[in-house]
């Protein structure tokens, strides 16, 4: 998106005219930078500041005083970068005073409206739709039922956002770390999951998405109906994953590939089942840490060729130790939150 296309949008927001995927949009946009937030925040306090507030070309106003502003900026940054041969302090002088000059009249440009005082802004509550958190800790898992029935059980240390009631035209979450959707079937109106880079598209399904800061890319799995992904770039429409098919990064072709999976292994965790399938010694530790919210201090080197393979159904955490144990030499020593690995 261009900043004329967000401008746009920022103006018939700020008029009271924007449709709700317009809004979203300004959610996403925001939600991109720390920069984008502070831009928006700004030129909402120059449009307050300013009371305009006349029913014709409401939007047209906000987007020329946007450019406006676009347009002095530029210039003072093309002025400012250009190669000039300034020989004489009058030269230097008569720069400095063309930058000044363009400094004033963009202020003046901000403030005259304020002078102007049309008439009053009208008082709007909620110029942007409350976009919903809903965070689990570690430890933590819950289930999170949608204004449209579909149901979500989000994992420990995971984040789910989204608009209540959804839009007119497309129902959108956008997830970090582990979650589990069963989508409520409505063919007029898509369910789209945002993870990270990847884009999952459904209609009426039920599915798994991992992606904790921890996993370089996100995997996908399908247990139910059908999908479409997208990674890195919008696709012409082939990538679909049907039933018991997961897709995940290869680092040796560089790309997503498709993998076949017994769904036990992607919806175990909502059923209070802790699975390690065939987990190195590190990541298990990981897995552990985000299930029972502690931390491992490891002393001295695990071996990198354990792997470990295991079904927990509700078990304390020290059962676990003790069961990875078997066979393996370390021992362990658990103090509050904070479990001691000594090889």
């Amino acid at each position: 998106m261009g900043d004329k296309d967000i401008f746009e949008i920022i103006g018939r927001i700020l008029s009271g005219e924007a449709s709700k995927d317009e809004k979203l949009e300004l959610h996403r946009w925001m939600e991109k930078s720390e920069d984008n937030v502070n831009t928006f925040e700004q030129i909402k306090k120059m449009w307050e500041a300013s009371r305009i507030h006349q029913k014709i070309s409401n939007e047209n106003r906000v987007f020329n005083k946007i450019q406006n502003k676009k347009i002095f900026l530029e210039r003072l940054k093309t002025e400012a970068n250009s190669p000039r041969r300034l020989s004489t302090n009058a030269k230097r002088k008569g720069h400095f005073g063309w930058m000044a000059a363009a400094v004033i009249s963009l202020l003046i440009l901000i403030s005259y409206p304020v002078y102007r005082n049309l008439v009053k802004v009208p008082e709007k509550a909620n110029i942007l739709p409350v976009l919903t958190h809903k965070e689990n800790g570690r430890g933590q898992k819950s289930k999170v039922i949608l204004s449209d029935g579909t149901n979500v059980w989000l994992n420990s240390s995971s984040k789910l956002s989204y608009i209540n009631g959804f839009t007119d035209s497309i129902r959108e979450v956008f997830l970090e770390g582990e979650a589990y959707f069963e989508v409520t079937k409505n063919k007029n109106k898509p369910f789209i999951v945002h993870t990270g880079k990847l884009k999952t598209t459904v209609i009426g399904t039920s599915f798994n998405i991992r992606h904790y800061p921890t996993d370089a890319h996100p995997t996908l799995f399908l247990e139910e109906g059908k999908v479409k992904y997208e990674y890195l770039k919008p696709t012409n429409g082939t990538n679909i994953l049907t039933p018991g098919n997961g897709v995940k990064w290869d680092p040796k072709k560089g790309e997503m590939v498709k993998f076949t999976d017994a769904p036990l292994h992607w919806n175990a965790w909502k059923n209070n089942i802790l699975l390690f399938d065939d987990l190195d010694f590190i990541t298990a530790l990981e897995e552990c840490e985000r299930w029972y919210d502690v931390d491992f201090i490891i002393k001295g080197t695990p071996p990198t060729h354990w792997r470990f393979t295991g079904k927990f159904k509700n078990a304390y955490l020290k059962s676990v130790l003790q069961s990875m144990q078997y066979g393996k030499q370390f021992d362990f020593k658990i103090q509050g939150k904070n479990i001691e690995i000594t090889f």
